[in-house]
């Protein structure tokens, strides 16, 4: 687990706490905590840094294309099958916290490698960190090579975006 050497998990798990405690007592209460642990390799390293079901809202996973496709396709789905495992033994949502393609080349990246990994995984968002600049992202922008891919990817129709949650969320309120 990336970070694992700069602390015991009992320090992790009492620095958690500590935080989201300060928090709480400065007035915060509209946080949603998630622990979302880096590229772990079975569900009980998922749970070794874990401060305890009063401290965490959802679960996630973080986890970046650095190794290539095939690589990220294979890791996406077992990852997100861990944080799935230990989601549903504490009763939480689970999400993909962090992740991103920084490996581009594939102008169907979006559709072949990415989509196949989240459906019907059952996480509620995935995060791509952001792009720094033309060389150095994570996600797509105008003119990247998988950039029309990425418009395929968005017409799935179980592929929600801001947009399409608050358009919901409109119609909810209006009783449609």
């Amino acid at each position: 687990m990336v970070g694992a050497g700069n602390c015991t998990p009992e320090e992790y798990k009492a620095l958690y706490r500590d935080l989201a405690d300060l928090l709480k007592e400065r007035g915060n209460h509209n946080l949603i905590y998630a622990y979302s642990p880096n590229t772990v390799k079975s569900v009980e390293e998922y749970a070794t840094y874990y401060p305890g079901d009063d401290y965490v809202d959802l679960m996630g996973i973080d986890l970046y294309n650095h190794r290539g496709d095939e690589f990220f396709a294979a890791e996406l789905k077992e990852y997100l099958g861990y944080a799935r495992q230990f989601a549903q033994l504490h009763n939480k949502p689970y999400a993909m916290t962090e992740t991103g393609n920084n490996k581009p080349g594939n102008p169907n990246w979006w559709t072949e490698i990415f989509y196949p990994g989240i459906e019907n995984s059952g996480i509620i968002y995935a995060l791509f960190w952001r792009n720094a600049w033309p060389s150095h992202y994570f996600s797509t922008f105008s003119n990247e090579i998988s950039s029309e891919n990425f418009k395929e990817f968005e017409k799935k129709e179980d592929i929600l975006f801001l947009e399409d949650i608050d358009q919901y969320h409109f119609k909810a309120k209006e009783g449609q």
